[in-house]
Order: structure tokens, then sequence, then C-alpha cells
């Protein structure tokens, strides 16, 4: 009862007859026709159409190649153009910086100069009243 082989065996061979009847050598045929197509096409389309190509196509490949020199061109001013633009940026930064270095040099220079001047007036001050103090004695 669970054994299936003889009906599964049976549906094959009816699946066969039925194929190889009703298709018979059909798929072998339309083999061989698209064979003999593609080998008319090879040996006399194909040549035709690479004649076509060597008349039509150098132009055309010279202008892609003009265009493709042309759009490499506009590529390297707008990498120019971004790396002049960067450089711009960065020297107007390190100008910045140079001048604020520079003044708050100059101002503590200008604190030193204080300091010494006022330094030195203390000194002086202080050795004038020596030499009153010497000469009164």
């Amino acid at each position: 009862m669970f054994n299936h082989r003889p009906f599964l065996k049976g549906e094959v061979t009816h699946f066969v007859k039925e194929f190889e009847g009703k298709r018979g050598d059909q798929e072998v045929e339309n083999l061989f026709k698209t064979f003999e197509v593609t080998t008319e096409l090879q040996g006399t389309e194909v040549s035709k159409l690479t004649s076509t190509c060597d008349e039509n196509f150098p132009t055309v490949n010279a202008n892609l190649l003009v265009a493709q020199s042309m759009c490499n061109k506009i590529l390297d001013q707008a990498k120019n153009s971004e790396l002049d633009q960067a450089l711009e940026s960065s020297r107007q930064a390190r100008e910045k910086e140079w001048s604020n270095f520079m003044s708050d040099f100059q101002s503590k220079c200008e604190k030193i100069d204080d300091a010494y001047n006022q330094k030195e007036e203390t000194l002086k001050e202080h050795y004038a009243k020596l030499e009153k103090d010497l000469l009164k004695n």
C-alpha cells in the first residue's frame, strides 16, 4: 500500500512517451536552426558591422576622448579652486593668529617697559635720597 515505486515508474514512463511523442526531435531541429543562423551571422554580418564601425567610430571615439579631456580639465580646475580656497582660509587664519600674537607681545613689552621705568624712577629717587642724606651728614 505504501510502495509508490510502481506508480511513479509508470508516471515517469508515461511522461517520457508523451513528451517524446508530441515534441519529437523538434528541440534538436530548433538547435540546428539556431546554429545555422548564428554561423551565417558570424560569416557575413559581423564583417559588415566591423567595417561600419571602423568607418563611423573613429570620429565618435575621437569626440569621446576630447569630451573626456575637457571633463578632466573642468574637474582639475574645480579641485584647484577648492585648494586655493582652503589655502586662502588657512592664510587668513595664520594672519589673524600672527596679529593676535604681535598685539599680545606688544602689550607685554609695554608692561615690561613700564615696570622698568617705574623701577628706574624708584631707584633714582632712592639714590637721590641717599645722596641728600649723605650730603647732610
